[in-house]
């Protein structure tokens, strides 16, 4: 719920940051940190029990595919239009 969103906030905010300081490698890291540490970690673990946090879960898994377009675009491209979230 609340948590995984607070830290997918923290992230967006971070690689922001880091990629108007071209900062490419922070960003990069940021994004494989959330994802590894947080979403996959604990996000799925923890939700796996409740629809709501699924759905949660899914939204903001296509909003991260935002943040990882300029280091993979065909990928994070094809995923956003084609994954049905």
């Amino acid at each position: 719920g609340r948590y995984i969103l607070s830290r997918f906030h923290a992230c967006t905010k971070s690689v922001r940051a880091n990629i108007e300081s071209y900062r490419f490698n922070d960003a990069a890291m940021d994004i494989y940190r959330f994802f590894w540490g947080e979403f996959c970690d604990w996000g799925i673990e923890l939700s796996k029990a409740d629809k709501e946090s699924i759905k949660e879960l899914g939204a903001i898994y296509k909003e991260s595919l935002k943040l990882i377009h300029p280091f993979m675009p065909f990928i994070s491209e094809y995923l956003y239009h084609e994954l049905p979230l």
